[in-house]
C-alpha cells in the first residue's frame, strides 16, 4: 500500500491534469444537462424505468473501450483517446445529474449520489490509475525507439499491471451488474422515482 501512495505522490501532475479535466468534463455536462433539460425531462422517466427493470452493465463497453486505450496506448494514441473518454465520463455524469435533479427535485439527490458511488466512482479510480499505467507504457516504448534498444521487462511489467487494473474494472462491473442494480432498484423503490 505504502508503494502505491509513494508512486501516486510521483505522478501528482498527471492526477492533477486528469482531475481538472474530469471537472471540466462535469461541468461541460453540467451545461448542456442545463441547456438540453426539456430533452431530458422526456428521456429520464424511460431510463429510471429501465433501471428498475434491467440490470446495469458496463462490461462489454467497459472491456472494449479501455481495451482498445490500452493497446493503441503501445502506438501513442491512445493517451489522447484516453483523455477524451476521461472527459466523456466527467460529461455523462453532470448530464445525468442535472437530468435527475430537474426530474425529480430534491428527493433525487440521494439516488444521483448513491448511484454515481455505486456506478463511476471505483471506475474512475481504477481509471486513472490505469491512465498513469498507459503513460508509462507509452514514454517506455518511446524511449524505446529512441534507443532502438527495447526494454522488453518493464514493459512486460507495466503490461502485467495493465491486465491487473483491466481484471479489477472487470470485476467492479460484474459487482456493479449484480449488486449494485439491486441496490439502485431498492432506492428507485424506496424513493418512487419509478
Amino acid at each position: 500500500m505504502k508503494q502505491i501512495w509513494t508512486s501516486l505522490k510521483k505522478q501528482q501532475h498527471y492526477l492533477l491534469f486528469l482531475g481538472i479535466l474530469l471537472i471540466i468534463g462535469l461541468a461541460t455536462g453540467i451545461f448542456l444537462g442545463i441547456q438540453n433539460k426539456e430533452t431530458l425531462l422526456n428521456i429520464l422517466p424511460n431510463y429510471i424505468s429501465e433501471l428498475k427493470n434491467t440490470p446495469i452493465n458496463f462490461i462489454t463497453s467497459h472491456i472494449i473501450i479501455i481495451s482498445v486505450i490500452c493497446i493503441l496506448s503501445y502506438l501513442f494514441i491512445g493517451i489522447p483517446l484516453a483523455c477524451i473518454y476521461l472527459f466523456y465520463e466527467g460529461a455523462s455524469i453532470g448530464f445525468l445529474g442535472v437530468g435527475l435533479f430537474s426530474l425529480f427535485g430534491l428527493k433525487a439527490i440521494p439516488f444521483i449520489l448513491i448511484f454515481f458511488l455505486l456506478t463511476k466512482v471505483m471506475f474512475l479510480c481504477l481509471y486513472l490509475l490505469l491512465f498513469i499505467k498507459n503513460l508509462r507504457i507509452a514514454k517506455t516504448v518511446m524511449q524505446s525507439i529512441v534507443r532502438k534498444k527495447a526494454e522488453k521487462e518493464q514493459i512486460y511489467s507495466l503490461l502485467q499491471n495493465t491486465l491487473i487494473f483491466l481484471v479489477l474494472i472487470l470485476i467492479n462491473d460484474i459487482l456493479i451488474y449484480f449488486i449494485g442494480s439491486n441496490l439502485i432498484k431498492t432506492i428507485i423503490s424506496i424513493l418512487q422515482l419509478a
